[in-house]
């Protein structure tokens, strides 16, 4: 049988979006899972990425499940993130080292200060 769908699977800075498609590019079934942004610092944004995790694993399981499509008819996959999505992650990839700061948290008036910048490099160092 000829594989007849197409998995988008958006990451976005509020949620992540999962759409089926079909060959005719007819939604199939689409769902949106919320995920929180943190904000520590005035002007500062971040998320978590165990938190993305969870909410792509959740949406694809509520896509597939409530279209009756099996995985096994799904030719490809297509997945996208916010722009500069680098995770820092551990020596033995087990976890990932801090939250995600997000782009989202800056505006130009929030500028990195130096003693931001030093609180960063801490963290990753």
């Amino acid at each position: 049988m000829t594989k007849q769908y197409l998995l988008g699977i958006d990451i976005g800075t509020s949620a992540c979006k999962v759409a089926l498609f079909g060959k005719d590019g007819k939604v199939e079934a689409a769902v949106s899972e919320g995920y929180p942004v943190y904000y520590p610092h005035p002007g500062w944004a971040e998320q978590n990425p165990d938190e993305w995790w969870e909410a792509v694993c959740k949406a694809i399981w509520t896509v597939i499940s409530s279209s009756g499509v099996s995985p096994d008819d799904i030719a490809g996959i297509g997945i996208d993130g916010q722009s500069w999505s680098a995770i820092a992650i551990d020596e033995e990839v087990k976890k990932y080292v801090m939250q995600k700061i997000m782009v989202a948290g800056y505006t130009g008036q929030n500028a990195i200060t130096e003693g931001d910048l030093e609180c960063i490099l801490t963290k990753l160092l």
